[in-house]
C-alpha cells in the first residue's frame, strides 16, 4: 500500500474522531442541570446523576480527540517518509 494510501486513511480517521468528539462536547454541554437542593451528600439525586453524564460524555469525547490527534500525527509522520 502507498503512503499517500496510509496519509489519506489517517486523515479521514482523525477527521472522524475529531468529528465524534465535537459532537460529544455538545451533547455533555446540553445536558439539563436540575437544581442542587435535594441531592445528598452520597451523591445520589438528580443533580449528581446529571454531573455524572456529563462526565462521562467529556471522558469520551476527550478520548476522541486523543485518538484524533494521534492519528493525525501518524499522517504526518507517514508524509515526512521516503
Amino acid at each position: 500500500m502507498s503512503v499517500d494510501r496510509w496519509v489519506t486513511g489517517f486523515s479521514i480517521l482523525s477527521f472522524a474522531l475529531a468529528a465524534l468528539a465535537a459532537f460529544l462536547w455538545f451533547r455533555a454541554s446540553d445536558v439539563e442541570l436540575p437544581p442542587h437542593t435535594g441531592d445528598s451528600w452520597e451523591g445520589k439525586g438528580a443533580f449528581a446523576d446529571a454531573l455524572k453524564r456529563q462526565s462521562r460524555l467529556n471522558a469520551r469525547a476527550a478520548m476522541a480527540a486523543s485518538w484524533a490527534a494521534f492519528f493525525q500525527g501518524l499522517s504526518i509522520i507517514a508524509k515526512l517518509l521516503p
